[in-house]
């Protein structure tokens, strides 16, 4: 699993109901691996756009103060608390959570887990990211394409399933 965002226990929930499992004995809670990426690697201009065309001005705002000023050390502390978010959410329903970790190459981190993995398919929570998402930019379309595995992107507190 992948995320760089927060995730509540009913977002996974929701993770593991999508691949299928839900606590029987026929398909037991996963284990599951966790990566963060350590900083986000989004454009300042997709950020920007994105945060406009879903109308979140306050947040468009917010975004371009904060990288003009180089706000690097804020993107990490950031990292740490969604990497304590997902292991809790994970837990909370009952998951072993068998590895976490923030990574500068988190897509090396995304492949070496999923070698070891029975299912063969990433989970990944973002933001909904209309620029990275159109252009196959974003996290989703990263894995999918240098793993060749399955890929079920979700956005937090969203009941569908991303693009």
């Amino acid at each position: 699993m992948l995320s760089e965002v927060e995730l509540s226990p009913a977002d996974a929930q929701r993770a593991v109901r999508l691949l299928g499992c839900d606590g029987d004995e026929e398909c037991p809670l996963p284990s599951v691996r966790i990566v963060v990426p350590a900083v986000p690697q989004r454009s300042l201009v997709a950020e920007v756009i994105d945060d406009l065309a879903l109308f979140r001005i306050d947040l468009a705002a917010r975004d371009l103060a904060a990288r003009m000023r180089g706000d690097q050390l804020l993107e990490r502390s950031d990292s740490a608390r969604v990497l304590e978010s997902c292991q809790d959410a994970f837990k909370r329903i009952g998951c072993e959570v068998v590895s976490a970790e923030c990574e500068e190459n988190a897509l090396a981190a995304v492949s070496s887990g999923v070698d070891d993995c029975e299912t063969q398919t990433v989970v990944v929570f973002t933001m909904p990211q209309l620029v990275e998402e159109t252009l196959e930019l974003d996290w989703a379309h990263l894995v999918e394409d240098a793993l060749n595995t399955s890929v079920v992107h979700l956005y937090p507190g969203y009941e569908g399933i991303g693009s």
